[in-house]
């Protein structure tokens, strides 16, 4: 990182306790104690050159948060590499050196799955609570491809997924739906995985069928468990059985 000024360092101890809330030259003022407006232009004047250096990224209205490719060097001790651990509607990062655990906001997950590998910034302890942080990458997949079933809102078609270990919906154009529509069963692949503040963009790959007919509901649960659509025909007819079974149970 390129020297910075007296100033510039209190800047960016405040931009490290929020790191990636966008804040403006009257928020940080607050926050070092300069609230008049003469200090506040110095203060805004900073910001830029920070953000000339790549310590800071601005955003179209003109506001200011850290820039994550900088965290190594600003602050190398709170950043963890770890497992994604989804349990309902609560995300988890298992840290690798320690095990400890990192709650995630779902704003700060990065659309990341559970078994992902991740790299996560860690936040200050707040007064009695749970350790937090924020996931800035996705180091690896743990799968890139999702079943579930097509529902169409307001226009859109969104795939929700079988799995509750996916804590998102999957964004589908029209484009990308191949013979498939509402209510359908389908296999589908990530195109684009967006960002915390956007849904990942799929396209079908696999039309299963319409949800609630054996067929699709097999099939599902085969894509689902990452097993292959080409079964001998008896693994097939034990499968069918099952699901049958499962029907008459009322399961």
């Amino acid at each position: 990182m390129k020297k910075v000024s007296k100033l510039e360092q209190s800047i960016i101890v405040v931009f490290t306790a929020y790191p990636f809330s966008p804040q403006n030259a009257r928020q940080i003022g607050a926050k070092i104690g300069i609230k008049d407006k003469s200090s506040r232009q110095i203060i805004y004047q900073n910001l830029i050159s920070l953000a000339k250096k790549g310590v800071l990224s601005r955003t179209e209205d003109d506001r200011f948060c850290l820039n994550a490719a900088a965290l190594p060097s600003i602050a190398p001790e709170k950043l963890f590499s770890g497992v994604v651990n989804v349990r309902g509607r609560r995300i988890f990062v298992s840290r690798d050196d320690t095990g400890e655990e990192v709650l995630i906001r779902q704003r700060h997950t990065l659309n990341a799955c559970h078994q992902d590998k991740v790299k996560i910034f860690v936040f200050p302890v707040r007064r009695h609570g749970e350790q937090e942080g924020e996931i800035i990458e996705v180091i690896k997949r743990a799968r890139t491809t999702f079943t579930g079933t097509i529902n169409k809102i307001k226009g859109e078609y969104l795939l929700f997924c079988n799995s509750p270990n996916v804590p998102f919906k999957i964004h589908i154009a029209k484009k990308n739906l191949s013979t498939a529509t509402e209510k359908h069963k389908v296999l589908v692949e990530i195109v684009s995985w967006g960002d915390s503040f956007s849904l990942p963009q799929g396209r079908v790959i696999n039309d299963l069928g319409p949800e609630g007919t054996n067929e699709a509901e097999m099939l599902s649960i085969l894509t689902s468990n990452n097993f292959p659509l080409t079964f001998g025909k008896e693994s097939l007819t034990e499968i069918r059985s099952l699901l049958e079974e499962r029907d008459r149970n009322g399961i």
